[in-house]
């Protein structure tokens, strides 16, 4: 009788082919699954929270956001929707053609009050 272990080689040795296909699947499909499917949690992650609760969006990063939007030619049934991020760099995720939209972290730090 065959133990677990050996069960477990064996059935690795019959589908190598699909194991790895399946691994790297995974492996590439996971980094790039929050720009086709925008979860709440990339908002919630990156949110920056000063005295315990979300920081709204300054009035000029919202007016600059939609004036670059404009600038570039965004078509209007493009969704988009900015936040305020603890980070040094802008984050995004979701994909702005799709029905949930786009959400696009703007660093507080980009007007230089945090």
């Amino acid at each position: 009788m065959a133990g677990p272990l050996w069960r477990t080689a064996a059935f690795v040795q019959r589908h190598r082919t699909g194991l790895l296909v399946g691994s790297c699947a995974g492996l590439f499909g996971v980094p790039i699954s929050y720009h086709l499917f925008p979860d709440p949690v990339v908002q919630w992650l990156y949110q920056y929270w000063p005295q315990g609760q979300p920081a709204p969006l300054p009035p000029q990063l919202q007016s600059l956001f939609q004036e670059v939007l404009q600038d570039i030619g965004v078509p209007s049934g493009h969704c988009y929707k900015p936040f305020t991020t603890f980070t040094f760099q802008p984050v995004s995720a979701g994909f702005p053609r799709l029905p949930a939209g786009a959400v696009v972290g703007i660093p507080a730090s980009f007007l230089g009050d945090l």
